[in-house]
């Protein structure tokens, strides 16, 4: 391979320089045809002292150009160009992304508050700047607490203590929102509400026309109902507020019972209930009470229970006097 190798080389090297003797053989004739008078042929002169076989091609005259001299000084302004023009000037572009969270979405907090059935207010909050976040709800003096979602939302249903409902909610971060909305059919209900801070371990429980634990007509959090219940005048429901799965919140449970819609007289038995857990032997409970009938509400009761110790988790603590029964009139 390399002996071929150079064997082209040196075939290429001699077919150049055949090339070159050609281009200075026939320069003058090749050079002709471009010249004003092609039909004048070029002249050729030997060069003193040259082989026969070699000749030169005179510069200048034999080809009829001209070859102009270089010039001795050069001009003082070689080209007369435009003065550049000046680029516009542009400032940054600030991008407003504190107005914006992290979706894309404006900052602006809302809550609304609508009336639903059973004498109900679905609320909804809209923060996108706030995800994640500890809020408290206040309606009157009932208070819970809870969370926003990753996109800032929040949406739950709240018994109307009364026909006129304001709602206040402030984040953990000191900002508030209020809203109101009128909801008529509040006045049919009765309420009882119970609530409590953290892990307490209390419970509503309400015995509907005579029944025992664990009949139809017994409604707790193991047997919440659904509204629609109320709705068809047959008994009460159980509503449930407040984060469950997270420490130190604010917690209710409220009772509600249709008692401007009933067509029988009878007795609701209430009682609170305390469960000795884990999380609350030995400790001491609060927690408060209050009652609401016909949009008339009384004063928050306060309560305090030492709860068993330890050895006692798994039993519960029966508090019969701390509620007034409800006793239903035939409308």
């Amino acid at each position: 391979m390399i002996g071929n190798h150079k064997t082209k080389t040196l075939a290429v090297t001699t077919l150049g320089a055949a090339i070159i003797g050609l281009l200075a053989l026939n320069g003058g004739a090749i050079a002709a045809r471009f010249t004003e008078t092609p039909e004048r042929p070029a002249t050729l002169s030997a060069v003193p002292d040259a082989p026969a076989s070699a000749t030169a091609v005179v510069p200048g005259a034999r080809l009829g150009l001209t070859i102009p001299s270089a010039p001795q000084v050069a001009p003082e302004t070689l080209v007369n160009l435009p003065a550049p023009r000046a680029l516009p000037s542009h400032r940054p572009i600030e991008l407003q992304t504190h107005d914006l969270s992290a979706f894309g979405l404006a900052c602006g907090a809302v809550l609304s508050a609508v009336p639903v059935e059973a004498g109900m207010v679905e609320i909804s909050v809209k923060a996108p700047c706030k995800p994640e976040q500890f809020f408290q709800i206040r309606q009157g003096d009932m208070l819970f607490s809870d969370m926003t979602s990753a996109l800032g939302h929040f949406e739950t249903r709240v018994p109307a203590l009364q026909a006129h409902v304001v709602i206040d909610l402030m984040f953990e971060d000191g900002d508030i929102l209020n809203t109101q909305v009128s909801v008529p059919e509040a006045d049919q209900f009765d309420r009882v509400v119970l609530q409590w801070e953290g892990d307490s371990g209390l419970q509503i429980h309400a015995l509907e026309f005579g029944a025992d634990y664990g009949d139809k007509g017994h409604v707790s959090a193991a047997s919440p109902r659904d509204p629609s219940v109320a709705m068809r005048a047959v008994g009460g429901f159980l509503s449930e507020l407040g984060a469950r799965d997270l420490q130190y919140t604010q917690r209710a449970e409220v009772y509600s019972f249709p008692s401007g819609r009933m067509g029988r007289n009878g007795l609701v038995r209430l009682s609170v209930e305390a469960e000795v857990t884990a999380q609350n032997c030995g400790k001491t409970v609060e927690a408060q009470s209050m009652q609401i009938t016909a949009g008339v509400g009384s004063s928050p009761v306060d309560i305090s229970l030492t709860m068993p110790e330890c050895a006692a988790v798994g039993d519960f603590l029966v508090l019969k006097n701390l509620l007034r029964d409800l006793k239903i009139a035939q409308k």
